[in-house]
């Protein structure tokens, strides 16, 4: 008795690879969605009116965002080219180790989901030498308002997310190729 060599279904063995891609994207979407929350946790923070103060040691462009307990909505990260707000929620007075230092409107909208909290990116200072940069925050808010000041979006969480989104995609594009090469080879035998 002769036994057939066995067929290697690359089909399968494609869905497989895929299932695989899929769990990995979700593992990492959900990974860099933790050092999100951690970055958005380190944020120094004050509530609104308040000052807070961040260190910097080397020269860069800091970003000051309005957390808002009274925004509705459940997303986690949304991101478009053009701001949605159409005014500062609060007054600004920022200075740094060379005294006065101008806020510039966010020109994008980029806002995150924290602590109850929709945190929305409002206005970007360039903090040009190290050292102590102070935010004064007055205006009337919400009880609850918080206003952050630090670096979020700048630290490789954008392209991890987006890098995660691309697998899940692809990983879900090759199991429905795998299923019509499948289902192909099935109505032809």
């Amino acid at each position: 008795m002769q036994i057939a060599p066995r067929r290697h279904n690359s089909s399968r063995t494609i869905r497989w690879i895929s299932i695989a891609g899929v769990i990995a994207a979700l593992v990492w979407g959900f990974l860099v969605y933790q050092a999100l929350q951690s970055h958005l946790a380190d944020l120094s923070r004050t509530p609104v009116p308040g000052k807070t103060t961040v260190e910097v040691s080397q020269p860069q462009t800091l970003t000051i965002f309005y957390e808002d307990p009274t925004a509705k909505g459940g997303f986690v990260v949304q991101s478009s080219k053009t701001s949605t707000l159409t005014s500062t929620p609060v007054d600004l007075e920022v200075t740094g180790p060379s005294g006065v230092i101008a806020a510039s409107p966010y020109q994008r909208d980029l806002r995150f989901r924290y602590d109850g909290r929709a945190v929305i990116a409002m206005a970007t200072i360039e903090a040009p030498t190290a050292g102590t940069y102070a935010i004064l925050v007055t205006g009337n808010s919400p009880s609850g308002a918080f206003v952050s000041v630090g670096n979020v979006a700048g630290s490789g969480l954008m392209a991890s997310f987006v890098g995660a989104v691309v697998l899940f995609l692809l990983s879900l594009a090759a199991i429905a190729l795998a299923g019509v090469v499948a289902s192909n080879r099935r109505s032809m035998t």
